[in-house]
Order: structure tokens, then C-alpha cells, then sequence
């Protein structure tokens, strides 16, 4: 730069704090690779076009590898890309690391069905299935989806091709959307065990209910899109506690009512924090103030039915059932 040691120094340390003083900002890293000869898929641009400059490196046999290659193709019909496809494999294997086939329902774009007015059902098509070995089909979908199969034309969990002629087509439905929150109580920190609350519309107010878990206060309602209100349960649980606070709702946050809206399909999750009445501090959801309740007791108080229910009832059976697996939720049901 033609100055001499002493200045250039002083300089430097200018530029150097000019420099460190500005925001970090992220840059596109290139990567150099040294051969593309060999296991490169290549998909060129249209030209005379801005396009996007997309590498992609991924191990054939693994699960991610599975996803990305349809969301490479949709990514390619969609926008003007120049696509480089690296197949990176490992050089030795034990074992066969896939043991599924693997379809992701992804379109570029709406496709409309017979009568051109409403958008035909997304579909995952496998075709040249192995027919020998016993197939399970199944779902991968977001933890906050209840989604469920409705019409099936055989066993999903034993799925033999040999002995099935034509073609296996089932289809499925999302029937929830978990509404997903943590209950504390304000004055331990600790979750309130035992705690029920409900959830319903402003003429159904009590359409689903649940319990807040001792582990981390957790609580799960099944819930669909629009607008619904959290309660707490009309019996012991609104007579000992009240709701303090809440976040992640829609209404204000010292609202005794709490407003929960629900209008995407990405999970929300919800805190609550509740508080015991001044003149029920000294009482417990689960063993109603007294000395200690043998279990079938404890389990009376989880299914506790509120006076103006008993009216309407005259027997009530409680039925409680644990499955290990989706095999037994079916079974279940």
C-alpha cells in the first residue's frame, strides 16, 4: 500500500475495529469438489434465466436421503435451478442400513380432480414392491397430528402381496390437532397432579377434557381448527384453583378465560399457571383433605364427575386403557 511499518500498523488496527464493529452477517460458503465424474447427478438450468445454484451431498441408503429426493424434484419444477446431486455412500456396510420404502407427499403444484372445482387428495403411490416379504404401512406426520386410516381394503400391519390381488389403496384422515401446554402452580412451581381442565366452543364449553401429568405439568387436548376456550373443570379442580396467568394464548393473559385459536397446522403449545384459592391452600386435588385413600379411591378422584353431570347420569362405567403401540391403539379402538 506504499506505507511505511510504523503507520501501516496503526492503520491496520483502525480498519480491524471499523470492521469488528459491524454485525456479522452469514455468507455463502463454496465448496470445492475436486472430481464430479462419478455418482453426480447433473440437471442443468434454462438459460438466459436467473437460477439458483443447489449441491446437494447426501448417503443414498438413509433416511434423510429418502425425503430429499423428492423435495429436489419439487424444488426443481418449481423455480430455475442447476442441480448437483452428490451420492456419497459408505465405503462398507454390515448390514442393509434401509429396510423401508419411503414416499413423501409433496406436489409443485395444485392439481385439481374430475370436476376441476376441488383439489384432488394428495397421494403416495409405490409401485414394484417386493412380494415376498410381510409389509406394515403406516405414516410419518407432524407429533400434533391425529391422523387415522378410515378406508382400507386390507390389514395395514400385515401387508402379504402374494396373496393379494389388485392393487392395496387405503386412505387416511386427520381427525385432530393437539392443542399441547405445561401447568404449574404459581406458588410451589411445582405442576398441579390431578389438575383437569376442558376444552369447548362458547355453546359446547366441555367437548374434550384431560389431566395435567406430575412429568413436566404436561397436558394434551384434541382440538381442530378455530377458535376454543380452556377451562377449568367444574368440580374439586375450579373449586381449589384458579387460573393465574398464561402464555402462547390468544386472550389476555390475567383473563380467567383462556382464548386458544388454532388456525395453521403447525403444533401450538401453550403455559398455564395456575394458583390455589386463599381458603383452599391447606387442600389436595387427589386426596380431598383427608388422611390417605387406597387407589381405586385415587382413580374415583381422576374420573370425578361434577353434580350437574350426576343428574343426568344414572350409572357411570370408567374404563381405563393402556396400549404399547400403534398395533394395540387399533386394537383399541
Amino acid at each position: 500500500m506504499g506505507v511505511n511499518t510504523k503507520s501501516g500498523s496503526d492503520l491496520i488496527m483502525k480498519i480491524d475495529a471499523l470492521l469488528s464493529s459491524l454485525p456479522k452477517t452469514e455468507m455463502r460458503q463454496d465448496a470445492k469438489l475436486l472430481r464430479e465424474q462419478h455418482s453426480v447427478v447433473k440437471f442443468e438450468p434454462q438459460e438466459n434465466e436467473p437460477f439458483y445454484d443447489v449441491i446437494a451431498i447426501v448417503d443414498p441408503l438413509t433416511r434423510e436421503a429418502q425425503k430429499m429426493a423428492h423435495l429436489l424434484i419439487v424444488l426443481k419444477d418449481i423455480v430455475n435451478v442447476k442441480l448437483r446431486l452428490f451420492l456419497s455412500c459408505r465405503s462398507k456396510l454390515s448390514e442393509v442400513p434401509l429396510t423401508s420404502f419411503y414416499r413423501f407427499v409433496l406436489e409443485p403444484e395444485i392439481i385439481y380432480g374430475i370436476n376441476k372445482h376441488l383439489p384432488s387428495e394428495p397421494v403416495a403411490k409405490f409401485l414394484e414392491l417386493p412380494e415376498s416379504p410381510l409389509l406394515t404401512l403406516n405414516m410419518i406426520t407432524p407429533e400434533s397430528w391425529l391422523v387415522e386410516a378410515v378406508n382400507s381394503s386390507c390389514d395395514l400391519d400385515n401387508i402379504h402381496l402374494q396373496d393379494i390381488k389388485g392393487t392395496v389403496v387405503t386412505e387416511y384422515e386427520l381427525e385432530y390437532i393437539l392443542l399441547e401446554g405445561h401447568c404449574f402452580d404459581v406458588s410451589t412451581g411445582q405442576p398441579p397432579r390431578g389438575l383437569q381442565f376442558t376444552l369447548g366452543t362458547k355453546n359446547n364449553p366441555v367437548m374434550v377434557d384431560t389431566i395435567v401429568m406430575a412429568n413436566l405439568g404436561y397436558f394434551q387436548l384434541k382440538a381442530n381448527p378455530g377458535a376454543w376456550t380452556l377451562r377449568l373443570r367444574k368440580g374439586r379442580s375450579e373449586d381449589i384453583y384458579r387460573v393465574f396467568s398464561h402464555e402462547g394464548t390468544d386472550s389476555v393473559a390475567d383473563r380467567a378465560d383462556v382464548i386458544v385459536v388454532l388456525n395453521n397446522f403447525r403444533s401450538k403449545i401453550i403455559k398455564v399457571q395456575v394458583q390455589k384459592k386463599p381458603d383452599k391452600m391447606n387442600e389436595d386435588l387427589l386426596s380431598d383433605g383427608t388422611t390417605e385413600k387406597g387407589n381405586l379411591e385415587s382413580v374415583t378422584r381422576f374420573s370425578e364427575i361434577s353434580p350437574e353431570e350426576k343428574e343426568n347420569r344414572s350409572d357411570v362405567l370408567n374404563i381405563f386403557s393402556v396400549a404399547s403401540g400403534h398395533l394395540y391403539e387399533r386394537f383399541l379402538r
